[in-house]
Order: C-alpha cells, then structure tokens, then sequence
C-alpha cells in the first residue's frame, strides 16, 4: 500500500513539475514578444471609453406623462419603434379580434370588437394615459416617425386625474414630440 502511495505521489510531482514549466515557457514567450502596434487595453480608461461608439439618443415624448384616462370609439396611435415599449395593449381573446402584422412602412397592432362581443372595450396604456376604445385600437410603429400622435373619434371623453378636468369632443388629436432622452 505504501508503494502505492509513494507511486502517485511520484506522477503527481512529475505532472505539477511539467505544468510549471510549460507555464514558465508561455509566459516567458509572452514577455519577450515585440509589438509593433500598443494595444487598446494600453490605452487610458478614458481615451478607450472615448473611442467606442456610443448608441444614439433614444428620444420620447412627455406628452403622455400626466395620469389621464381617454375614452372614445376608435383611437389611432402612430409612432416610432420605441412605442412597442411604451405602450401596452391589452389582449381579451373572448371579446376582441387581434391582429398584428408587417407593413410597407412599418407594423401595424390592431384590436376590434368581435361580433359575439360583450361590449368590453378595449384597453392599452401609453406611460400614463389609461385609453378604453369600444370599437377599435390601431397601433401603426413607423421607426421613421419623429412624433406620437394620438387620433381618437367617437363620443371621446378625457379626464385629467390629477385637475379633475373633463373634457368631451367629437374628435381629439394629441401629439407629442420625440424631445426627451431617455436613459441608456
């Protein structure tokens, strides 16, 4: 047994001896290396951080930042791809036909009534404007649009939580400009 022991104690030396030095001769290669270029990691945090490209400005609009609710028939929201994040639709397979697809110009959300409908409309939050349409949402994201614009039609009923203001109209179109960045 005692052989035994002394055998791989052996090996384990000889295997420990041989990956010692073949690290020594990797890292002695290493060290004596010329390089004709300085590499990136040579340069100063800041110079590197400098020279990556930053990702452009994601902008939105504070349009939609005031906790309202909009109510009306039919509501349209046009914008860019940034709207897919910002807005949320909510989906009720029992009551609502939902369809989404590729267009020319970008993609299209929609969401209407289904015949065998109970009347429940259909809801979607944009930031802080809570939206019931009892007909139809159309969603349309255009990644070429420099705005938001909210078209709604149809008995349209604003209130305005925070004021306590109703407003009621035939039409309303809201727009709001892609002037805030948001954070990375």
């Amino acid at each position: 047994m005692s052989e035994c022991a002394d055998l791989s104690r052996t090996r384990l030396a000889a295997r420990r001896a041989r990956v010692c030095a073949a690290l020594a001769a990797l890292v002695a290669a290493a060290c004596s290396t010329k390089r004709d270029q300085p590499l990136a990691s040579d340069a100063p945090v800041a110079v590197r951080e400098a020279a990556q490209p930053r990702p452009a400005a994601r902008l939105w609009t504070r349009s939609f930042l005031e906790k309202t609710v909009l109510s009306a028939g039919e509501v349209e929201i046009e914008g860019p791809e940034l709207l897919r994040e910002r807005l949320a639709l909510r989906r009720d397979e029992f009551n609502h036909e939902h369809t989404e697809r590729a267009v020319d110009d970008g993609y299209r959300i929609e969401s209407r009534q289904r015949d065998d409908s109970d009347g429940s409309p259909i809801r979607a939050q944009l930031d802080e404007l809570v939206i019931d349409a009892y007909e139809r949402i159309t969603v349309r994201i255009r990644p070429q649009a420099e705005r938001v614009v909210l078209r709604a039609s149809g008995e349209v009923f604003v209130f305005v939580v925070a004021t306590g203001r109703e407003t009621r109209s035939a039409t309303l179109t809201l727009v709001g400009e892609l002037d805030t960045p948001l954070g990375p």
